[in-house]
C-alpha cells in the first residue's frame, strides 16, 4: 500500500511516498520557508505524481515534543502540527505523529549493512538493543528493543537535553562558560549545529554575548566543519575535535544506558559529514573511556550511519504498520 512518510527537522522538511520499501516520491523544502507544516503539506501535494492523499496511512516524524501520537510543537521551529487537520486538509485515512529519533530507530531496524561505517567494536548482535543518537539542528536519542516475535519497540526520549557532563579541564571551562549564557546547559548546547558554533566561539576568546543564534548558526557550522575537513583554518579543525570527543562520550553514556550489542547507531546530518574526523580514534576513545565500564563498552559497535533518508525511511515503516490495519 502506498504510505506517506514525514520527516519535519529545524533546518529542512522531507515528505515522501512508498510503495513498501520502495520510495516513488521525495519533496524537500527548507522548515523556515513556510509559516506552518500545512503550507508545506500543500506544496508537496501540488508536486506529488498522484491526484490525491484520500485513503492512504501516513506518519509525520517530528523535532519536537509528542502529545498522544497527535500534536507535535517543534522544538527548533515554531509549527505545531495535528493529525486531525491533516485528515480534513487530506482526506488521509490514518496520520500518526512520531518523534525524528522515533523515526531514525524505526528506521535503523531495517537499515543494511553497506548504509553504516563501523567505528570498532564487536559485530553487532542482531537480537540486541539498538540505540540511536545524532546530532543535527539538535540532538536526539532512541532506543530500538527487540521484541520476541522479532519486531522491534521504540523507546523516545529527550536525552539530547541531560545536563552537559564535562570529562576534561577545558571542557569545564566550557561548561562554566556556556552556563553564563544558557543557564542549564544540556548536551544539546555542544552536540548540534549551534554546539559547534558555541565551541568554535569559547575558542576564538570572543564574549558570550557574540554566539550567533538562528540563521547565522545555521551558516556558520557548515563553514566550520568544511574548513576543518580541508585543513586550512585551525580553530575549526580544533572545534570538530573538540566536538568528536564530547559526541563520543554522550555515545558511551547512552551506552552505558541501554546496554546496546546490537550498535550504536550515529546519525543526523553532522555526523557523516564530519565521517573522516570520527574515524581518527579520539570519537571511540572518548566513548570507551568510561572507568571500569570500559571493558564492557570495548566491545559494542559504534555505527556511523551514511543513509540521508533515515527519517523517512523510518516513517514510511511506521505508516506502514497503520496501513495494514486499515480497511
Amino acid at each position: 500500500m502506498l504510505v506517506l512518510a514525514g520527516d519535519v527537522g529545524g533546518t529542512n522538511t522531507r515528505l515522501a511516498l512508498f510503495q513498501g520499501s520502495s520510495l516513488i516520491f521525495k519533496w524537500t523544502c527548507s522548515s523556515r520557508q513556510y509559516g506552518e507544516f500545512y503550507e508545506a503539506l500543500a506544496a508537496f501535494i501540488k508536486d506529488a505524481p498522484i491526484d490525491s492523499l484520500a485513503g492512504l496511512a501516513a506518519c509525520i516524524a517530528v523535532a519536537g515534543v509528542i502529545e498522544d501520537s497527535k500534536v507535535a510543537r517543534g522544538t527548533n521551529i515554531p509549527w505545531v502540527i495535528r493529525c486531525d487537520r491533516i485528515r480534513e486538509e487530506t482526506g488521509i485515512r490514518h496520520c500518526t505523529i512520531i518523534n525524528d529519533f522515533e523515526a531514525a530507530a524505526w528506521g535503523v531496524t531495517v537499515l543494511d549493512k553497506g548504509s553504516c561505517v563501523q567505528i570498532g567494536g564487536s559485530s553487532p548482535d542482531p537480537a540486541g538493543i539498538k540505540a540511536v543518537l545524532g546530532a543535527g539542528t539538535g540532538l536526539g536519542e532512541a532506543l530500538a528493543v527487540p521484541g520476541r516475535d522479532g519486531s522491534f519497540i521504540i523507546v523516545s526520549t529527550e536525552g539530547g537535553h541531560c545536563g552537559f557532563a564535562p570529562e576534561s579541564p577545558q571542557e569545564i571551562e566550557l561548561l562554566s562558560w556556556l552556563m553564563q549564557r544558557f543557564g542549564h546547559v544540556s548536551v544539546e548546547h555542544l552536540l548540534s549545529g549551534q554546539g559547534l558554533v558555541n565551541i568554535h566561539t569559547f575558542l576564538s576568546g570572543n564574549p558570550c554575548s557574540s554566539i550567533p543564534d538562528g540563521p547565522d548558526h545555521d551558516r556558520m557550522a557548515p563553514e566550520i566543519t568544511s574548513k576543518a575537513l580541508a585543513g586550512t583554518d585551525e580553530l575549526c579543525i580544533k572545534t570538530v575535535e573538540i566536538f568528536c570527543r564530547i559526541y563520543g562520550s554522550e555515545a558511551g553514556n547512552l551506552a552505558l544506558k541501554s546496554l546496546p550489542s546490537g550498535g550504536v547507531y550515529v546519525a543526523g546530518g553532522i555526523a557523516p559529514a564530519i565521517l573522516p574526523f570520527l574515524e581518527k580514534g579520539e570519537f571511540r576513545a572518548a566513548f570507551e573511556e568510561k572507568g571500569c565500564m570500559k571493558k564492557v563498552l570495548v566491545k559494542i559497535p559504534l555505527l556511523v550511519v551514511q543513509e540521508p533518508d533515515l527519517g523517512l525511511i523510518g516513517a514510511a515503516v511506521r505508516a506502514g504498520m497503520a496501513s495494514h490495519i486499515l480497511p
